[in-house]
């Protein structure tokens, strides 16, 4: 501006909510000071209770053979791998899990190769879907929820973006209230009809 003191005050929000303005000088280093490192998975203090599975409904058509992926011991559900057709149908899912021997993949379900990836944050795992369906599973978006212990903490969650198209069916949502996802469950074919 040509006079006077000029400044700038940068702030950024912490996965958890909390706003953080200015970023502490202690979150800061001067630029090349540290070298890269990969931030460390959460570790878990109790793991998820073993014992049954409770099913969600399904969202989407009967057609395919049923399939479900629910590991022992139990393991928190941290995101899917999911392919997609040229319409964008989903044609392929794959569990992705995180226990207290770190991460590890579930079996495939549907006729593509799954390639890409929706997956929660470090300190998150899955804690619902938001799903829409007709005679097939059309769309999902994931929820997020923070981990404490064996369970989420409901009040601090994020969704994902929407995975497929979102023509036809209502949406539904599945879980939501805190209890972990543990699996996955449904039905496909060449395509994931639920």
């Amino acid at each position: 501006q040509g006079f006077g003191n000029e400044h700038l005050a940068v702030g950024w929000q912490l996965p958890g909510g909390a706003l953080e303005r200015p970023i502490p000088p202690t979150r800061l280093s001067p630029y090349g000071g540290l070298t890269s490192r990969k931030t460390p998975r959460p570790s878990f203090h109790l793991a998820p209770p073993e014992g049954p599975v409770a099913r969600s409904a399904l969202v989407g058509g009967p057609g395919g053979a049923d399939f479900e992926d629910a590991p022992g011991p139990r393991m928190f559900l941290r995101g899917l791998k999911y392919a997609l057709t040229g319409s964008g149908n989903l044609s392929a899912l794959q569990p992705l899990y995180l226990g207290t021997s770190g991460e590890s993949e579930g079996g495939r379900s549907g006729g593509g190769n799954p390639g890409q990836e929706i997956a929660a944050r470090p300190g998150y795992a899955v804690g619902g879907m938001i799903a829409r369906g007709t005679d097939r599973l059309n769309a999902f978006k994931l929820v997020f929820m923070r981990i404490s212990g064996s369970r989420l903490l409901a009040t601090d969650r994020y969704e994902s973006d929407w995975i497929g198209h979102r023509g036809g069916g209502t949406e539904v949502t599945l879980g939501g209230d805190g209890t972990p996802v543990l699996g996955l469950c449904g039905k496909a074919g060449s395509e994931v009809d639920a």
